[in-house]
């Protein structure tokens, strides 16, 4: 028949573990973002460090021009990768949860 403590423990242990893969998908997206940010940030240095060594090497200022443009490239490149990628993080990590969340909201219903 009806068994109301049998349904409120299901109803607890499949709440409990929409919780515990909402928080684990949460936490694979934020570990996915901080390691895109290390990465970048290590290219960044990199980059920095090439960058003052050609520019200490300039003499005039047509050369300082020459140098400027690729390092402006180089950083616009840099920047719209990252911009991208974070946000296919983003929106791999929304798709999930949306996916997690439909699942356990049609399964109890």
């Amino acid at each position: 028949m009806f068994n109301f403590p049998e349904r409120l423990t299901l109803a607890s242990t499949l709440g409990l573990e929409a919780v515990r893969t909402i928080l684990s998908t949460s936490l694979d997206g934020v570990s996915r973002l901080a390691g895109l940010s290390v990465q970048t940030a290590r290219a960044f240095a990199g980059r920095g460090a090439r960058n003052l060594a050609a520019l200490s090497e300039v003499r005039d200022l047509h050369g300082l021009a020459a140098v400027q443009t690729p390092m402006v490239m180089a950083a616009v490149d840099q920047s719209l990768a990252y911009s991208r990628r974070a946000y296919e993080i983003c929106s791999e990590s929304s798709l999930a949860l949306v996916k997690v969340l439909d699942t356990h909201v049609t399964g109890s219903a």
